[in-house]
C-alpha cells in the first residue's frame, strides 16, 4: 500500500497482530498501529485521530500498540464489544467494495470461482470451550481481548442478516458460531423468526460439541437442505485422546448424532486429526475404525469424510502450555510463522510445492509424530484402511526426492 501511497497509515487488528503486536512493530516499520482484541471504538478514535494528522494522539486510546520516537507503546486493552455494539452494526453489506459479490465465493479453504454464492456473518466473540489446538479458545479470548464471557448478538439483528443474505441471492449463509453454544432459547427464537419471515436459503454451520434431536429437527425445518451442509469434528475415535483435547462425548453419542443428520438430506464433514496431543499410533487406529463406522451410516448419504494434521494456532492452549499436552512447538515468534508460509507460498506460486512438501510447515512435534514422514505414513494409512487407496503420489514424491 506505501508503495502506492506513502503517507498512508496501516493499521492492523487480529488475534495474530494482537498476540505478536510489539514483534510486528519492531520488524515490519511500515505497520504504524496495531489493534489489540476488539477493534471497532478503537480504530474509530484512531481514525479520527489520523484525519487531524496528529497519530501521536492514539497514546490516550485503549486497545492500540504503536510506534513513537522510534519505541513501542503498547496501552492497555480497555474497550471489548458489548451485545449492543454488535448489534450496532452491518456486517453483511458488501456493496460499497468493487466486485462484492465475489467475496460470496470466498469458503474457508479460499475462493472458488464456480462454486454456489454464500455469505458468512458474525454471531458473536468468544467461546466457553478450550479445544487445545484453537486460537479462538476461551483462553485466547481471555488473553487476547478480555473477553471474560462469550457475547452474542441478538436472535432478530441474526435473522436480519439472514435476510439481506437471501435477498442479495445468495444460497446460503455460514454462521462464525455453533449456535448450540449461544443456548436453546437463542437458537429457538432465532429459527422461528427466520421461518416467520418466509426465508428461504441454506445454512452451514460447525458443530462444535453435543446437541440435540429437537436442534437437529428444527433446523432442517427452517433451512433449504440442498443448500446447506453441516461440520462436526470428533478429532479422534478415541475417547480419551479427545477429552484431553476438548471434545466432550463418546463414540456411541457421535454416532447416534449422524443418524439424525442422515433423515435431513443434508451434506456433513466429519473431521479428524493426525497428529493430536495424547495420539498414538493405537489411538489413531481407533480413529480408523470410528472413521468405518461413519461409512457405514453414510454409505449413501452425503458425506465428505476427512484427516487432515493440525497447526498450532498462535496462542492457543498447547502453545501457551506445550508442557502440559506434550508437544515441541517447531514455531513461537511472528517471523517464524512468516517465514515458513513466505517459504511454502513462494514454492506454490513456481508449482514445486507438493502436499509432502506443505507438511514440513506443520509446527508442533509429538512423542509419536516428529516429522512430515510420519504424518504422511498416518495419511495414507488412513486412505488404505478406510477408503481403499493404496498409495499416495505426495507420499512417492517425497520419497524419492
Amino acid at each position: 500500500m506505501q508503495k502506492i501511497n506513502p503517507n498512508a497509515p496501516v493499521i492492523l487488528g487480529g488475534f495474530t497482530a494482537t498476540y505478536f503486536c510489539k514483534e510486528i512493530l519492531q520488524s515490519f516499520p511500515q505497520v504504524d498501529v496495531v489493534i489489540k482484541g476488539d477493534a471497532e471504538k478503537p480504530l474509530l478514535s484512531v481514525v479520527r485521530s489520523l484525519r487531524k494528522g496528529k497519530l501521536q494522539d492514539v497514546s490516550e486510546i485503549g486497545n492500540v500498540c504503536y510506534r513513537e520516537g522510534g519505541m513501542i507503546k503498547d496501552n492497555p486493552i480497555t474497550y471489548t464489544a458489548t451485545r449492543d455494539d454488535l448489534d450496532s452494526m452491518d456486517l453483511v453489506n458488501l456493496r460499497f467494495l468493487d466486485h462484492w459479490r465475489q467475496y460470496y465465493k470466498v469458503l474457508p479453504w479460499g475462493y472458488e470461482p464456480n462454486f454456489e454464492e454464500r455469505c458468512w456473518t458474525c454471531v458473536g466473540r468468544g467461546c466457553k470451550y478450550g479445544c487445545s489446538y484453537c486460537g479462538g479458545s476461551s483462553m485466547s479470548h481471555r488473553l487476547l481481548r478480555a473477553g471474560k464471557a462469550p457475547v452474542f448478538r441478538s436472535a432478530s439483528k441474526l435473522a436480519d442478516d439472514v435476510s439481506y443474505i437471501n435477498e442479495s441471492g445468495a444460497a446460503a449463509v455460514m454462521l462464525s458460531h455453533d449456535l448450540n453454544v449461544v443456548g436453546k432459547d437463542y437458537w429457538k427464537a432465532f429459527f422461528s423468526e427466520v421461518r416467520e419471515r418466509g426465508i428461504d436459503i441454506g445454512i452451514y454451520m460447525g458443530l462444535w460439541q453435543l446437541f440435540t434431536k429437537e436442534f437437529v429437527d428444527e433446523m432442517a425445518k427452517t433451512f433449504d437442505a440442498s443448500s446447506s451442509w453441516l461440520a462436526i469434528s470428533p478429532t479422534s475415535g478415541s475417547e480419551s485422546v479427545r477429552r484431553f483435547n476438548g471434545k466432550h462425548f463418546t463414540n456411541r453419542e457421535f454416532l447416534e448424532r449422524l443418524r439424525w443428520f442422515k433423515t435431513l438430506e443434508m451434506p456433513v464433514e466429519v473431521f479428524f486429526a493426525s497428529n493430536l496431543p495424547k495420539e498414538t499410533d493405537l489411538t489413531f487406529d481407533e480413529s480408523i475404525a470410528l472413521a468405518r463406522e461413519v461409512l457405514k451410516i453414510y454409505r449413501k448419504g452425503k458425506l465428505k469424510l476427512h484427516c487432515q494434521p493440525i497447526l498450532l494456532d498462535p496462542c492457543c492452549p498447547m502453545s501457551l502450555y506445550p508442557r502440559k499436552f506434550g508437544i515441541t512447538p517447531l514455531v513461537s515468534t511472528f517471523m517464524d510463522y512468516y517465514q515458513k508460509n513466505k517459504e511454502y507460498y513462494d514454492r506454490f506460486e513456481k508449482k514445486e510445492a507438493s502436499r509432502a512438501d506443505l507438511l514440513r510447515y506443520f509446527s508442533h512435534a509429538t512423542d509419536s509424530v516428529k516429522s512430515p514422514m510420519d504424518i504422511m505414513q498416518r495419511r495414507n494409512k488412513w486412505l488404505k484402511e478406510v477408503f481403499g487407496v493404496k498409495h499416495s503420489p505426495d507420499l512417492e514424491e517425497e520419497t524419492n526426492s
